[in-house]
């Protein structure tokens, strides 16, 4: 069974209420582009994927619009239970500029696209860190704040920066890797961990492995 609290297709919303799903693979938000008609989300509510296999919020690998927008601000609660809060494998900008994110295993995991994070708290609370591996479909491994995996599978990247907000994880703050992945993006932000190696160009607390 697959249920989608909320299925944006190619459209503008704004969420500033509560969307939650229980259903096994079901992702509170699904986000979705056309490629005449890219999507624009802004979130300043809760998003919970409670007990599903699924992400809080996530696109689909094969949308590969570049004006997709997400922003995140201040005032949303993003969390998921089993799987990774945001999972962002197409192409467009994840802005977060405030709020809380929060997953069992990786907070924000990027495939393709652009981020842009300038404030916010992004966390794992997982308790033991696993690494990520190449993967052609979805995300694994936990205990990082973000994850981006360059992949062929899926599109490009475009402009990756980190300049504010606090991660949080047991594991590397931010992961990155794959031939190609973005690098030097880190100038900011608060890390409870080191982040691998190449991401950071000034980080404000810990240094690259």
């Amino acid at each position: 069974e697959n249920f989608y609290g909320l299925f944006v297709n190619g459209a503008t919303a704004d969420i500033a209420g509560t969307i939650e799903t229980t259903a096994k693979d079901g992702y509170g938000i699904v986000v979705w582009g056309e490629e005449d008609a890219p999507f624009d989300v802004t979130v300043s509510g809760a998003v919970h994927a409670s007990g599903a296999d699924a992400p809080a919020i996530g696109g689909n690998g094969t949308d590969r619009n570049p004006a997709n927008k997400l922003t995140i601000v201040e005032g949303a609660d993003i969390s998921a239970e089993k799987d990774v809060a945001i999972f962002w494998p197409n192409e467009g900008t994840l802005t977060v500029s405030g709020g809380t994110i929060t997953s069992a295993t990786n907070g924000i995991y990027m495939k393709a696209g652009s981020l842009n994070v300038t404030g916010g708290t992004i966390s794992s609370t997982a308790t033991e860190y696993e690494a990520p591996t190449a993967m052609t479909n979805g995300s694994n491994g936990k205990g990082a704040a973000i994850v981006i995996e360059k992949n062929v599978k899926y599109g490009d990247f475009g402009k990756v920066s980190i300049s504010g907000g606090t991660m949080k994880s047991v594991g590397d703050a931010v992961h990155a890797f794959g031939e190609g992945v973005p690098q030097q993006f880190i100038t900011g932000g608060s890390f409870s961990n080191a982040t691998s190696s190449g991401c950071c160009r000034a980080c404000s607390k810990s240094a690259s492995r």
